[in-house]
């Protein structure tokens, strides 16, 4: 999918408002009205990755993406969805031997960062603070899934998982804790280092056990409390300025 320049823009402050968490309250007044960012819509399927020439990275606006790094057979696989930030794409496939490949599941919208964002920094640093502040947060959580595909069975990473995905984008419910990403069991195979068949039958095993449901809308259901020491984390604010965790779904869900 080629980059294409769109003439909507976003007010970014207003999209992300904790990126302005910084800014003194003058500032921030004139930060919001000129700090705007062109959008990038992609529709579901592959994304060679691109953000444009005048970008250096962008910010999921909505939608979900899948970076998968193929290697030897196998793959390594990461989600990003709302509040990440992507930085422009430099991966030529010299360390794995293919290049990495980004796939779109329902479409997704991107704010672009480009030159003027770039120039925004300059005048309020704050803005680049609160990014690098994300990026670390990635990095942090890209590391707890790494923990969670070290343990010893398919069921623990897989319920460990979801719960991990449910701090950054689950909401509650009445029923339980509902995680509206649409993973395929393939995809939590390449995420938890298993093959489809055998998260097929752990999932089948979580669901007999009332822990795990999968949902008409190919939502998640997560009934009972975290497992081990994802135990407490669940109701935290996720402390990087991106989303709050675990949202309370609107009455009569």
């Amino acid at each position: 999918m080629a980059w294409s320049p769109t003439p909507e823009r976003v007010a970014l402050l207003d999209a992300e408002p904790d990126l302005a968490a910084g800014l003194e309250p003058e500032e921030h007044e004139l930060a919001l009205r000129v700090v705007a960012a062109p959008i990038l819509g992609l529709s579901p399927g592959g994304w060679d990755g691109q953000v444009g020439p005048d970008s250096c990275g962008a910010i999921v606006l909505d939608g979900l993406l899948t970076l998968r790094a193929p290697l030897d057979g196998g793959a390594g696989l990461q989600l990003r969805g709302a509040g990440d930030v992507l930085l422009a794409c430099t991966s030529d496939g010299l360390v794995t031997g293919e290049a990495v490949r980004w796939t779109v599941s329902d479409g997704a919208r991107l704010a672009l960062l480009d030159d003027a964002f770039l120039a925004a920094t300059r005048r309020w640093p704050a803005l680049l603070a609160a990014l690098l502040r994300r990026l670390a947060a990635q990095e942090e959580r890209l590391a707890v899934q790494h923990a969670i595909a070290q343990l010893p069975r398919v069921d623990q990473r897989i319920r460990a998982l979801l719960w991990h995905l449910a701090e950054r984008w689950g909401r509650v419910t009445r029923s339980g804790v509902v995680v509206p990403l649409t993973i395929t069991h393939e995809v939590l195979g390449h995420l938890v280092g298993s093959r489809r068949p055998t998260v097929s039958l752990a999932l089948t095993e979580l669901e007999e056990q009332g822990l795990v449901v999968r949902q008409p809308d190919r939502s998640w259901l997560l009934i009972e409390d975290p497992p081990g020491p994802l135990q407490g984390r669940a109701e935290q604010h996720a402390g990087d300025g991106t989303r709050a965790r675990l949202r309370t779904a609107p009455a009569g869900s």
